[in-house]
């Protein structure tokens, strides 16, 4: 039989039938590349993004750390140690030491 042959009915739904088909293998190739995505795509953005947050919050403490300690430096110049910026550094120097030793002694390995 040949597609002369077919009955205009015949031909309509066999063309619904393709677009049916069609339809199918589109919704299908959707759903595979949004499992896709989710599974792949998604955890690596959320990662991407937490590591920018850390790497910008620890360019910012940084920023905090050094103003915060030319501050102290100045003020202990000024107020506790005029004219011996040394005795100020080293104070800061001690303090942070200090800190610096307590921490490292509360460490787990």
């Amino acid at each position: 039989m040949s597609l002369d042959e077919l009955s205009e009915t015949e031909r309509s739904e066999n063309a619904a039938e393709i677009e049916d088909w069609a339809s199918k293998l589109a919704n299908t190739i959707d759903t595979v590349v949004g499992v896709f995505r989710d599974r792949t795509t998604r955890p690596i953005s959320i990662a991407v993004k937490g590591l920018f947050y850390v790497i910008v919050i620890i360019t910012l403490l940084t920023a905090v750390i050094v103003v915060g300690s030319i501050a102290i430096i100045r003020v202990l110049d000024a107020y506790a140690f005029p004219g011996k910026v040394w005795a100020s550094d080293a104070l800061l120097g001690a303090v942070m030491t200090l800190i610096g030793a307590f921490t490292w002694s509360k460490r787990r390995v």
